[in-house]
């Protein structure tokens, strides 16, 4: 799974579940856009804790970089 597959895939799994928590999030963010400044943050998340799942041995799939 690549950093971008990660953060779309935690984006849209979060905006899934906070109703159910009774969260509501914000509209203009509710989509992901991987070229916003939030996107970017999320992808560059994603990017490091792949590369430490991957350091410990936790993912044995080699990640891409986006």
């Amino acid at each position: 799974m690549s950093p971008l597959e990660l953060a779309r895939l935690f984006h849209e799994t979060y905006e899934r579940l906070a109703p159910a928590f009774g969260y509501n999030t914000r509209y203009n963010t509710r989509v992901f856009e991987p070229v916003s400044r939030n996107g970017k943050l999320m992808i560059a998340v994603c990017e490091e804790i792949l590369k430490k799942l991957q350091k410990e041995g936790l993912d044995e799939t080699p990640s891409s970089c986006s």
